[in-house]
């Protein structure tokens, strides 16, 4: 047996739950309840650094509405949701190579989409996140003392993103669709100052 070999024994289940009315045709109002366990890393390469981590938890809670219109040729969609995730890894500033595990991170926000089927196989899809992310519970120790980042926004989260697809179907099971992706600006340190 390797050295560096080890067992650990991880366990979790997985979750969710909604309802969906429709009030009159072709519109539908929904919410769904979500709880969800993740891996840390790969399972089957966990590195012996990361053996004593826990499983990454989380909850999501989302309502919105959708409708179709022009007889199904579009769709629209208008959501609010917030999403809690505990046990995430980030990487460890003191030690490049290597993980930490912080406490908890949410973020509550809105999302819009519209989609609609032009003539002669073309298509347009938009759609557009507004969020605020923030840890809600992550210190760290810094020069020999601790620092709470609670309340900074996640490094690399966006606090929006909006895409705009264009799709031409030009032959029976041939597409060609290309886009753009607007993404807001975002911050690369735990203290969001960079």
């Amino acid at each position: 047996i390797p050295g560096n070999s080890f067992e650990t024994t991880l366990s979790g289940t997985s979750w969710r739950t909604g309802l969906v009315y429709e009030p009159i045709k072709d519109l539908a109002l929904y919410g769904q309840y979500a709880v969800g366990v993740d891996p840390v890393g790969n399972l089957i390469s966990l590195s012996a650094s990361q053996k004593n981590f826990q499983l990454a938890s989380g909850k999501q809670t989302e309502i919105g509405v959708k409708q179709s219109f022009l007889g199904g040729r579009g769709e629209w969609t208008l959501a609010g949701y917030e999403i809690v995730k505990n046990n995430l890894l980030i990487a460890d500033p003191g030690n490049p190579g290597y993980s930490l595990q912080v406490g908890q991170q949410s973020s509550r926000g809105v999302e819009a989409s519209v989609g609609l089927a032009l003539d002669y196989g073309w298509r347009i899809d938009a759609n557009t996140a507004l969020l605020r992310a923030k840890y809600d519970n992550n210190s760290q120790l810094v020069g020999g003392k601790i620092v709470s980042y609670a309340g900074n926004v996640p490094v690399n989260v966006p606090q929006q993103v909006s895409n705009v697809w264009l799709t031409w179907d030009f032959a029976p099971n041939w597409s060609v669709y290309g886009g753009v992706q607007i993404v807001g600006a975002m911050y690369s340190d735990l203290a969001n100052t960079q």
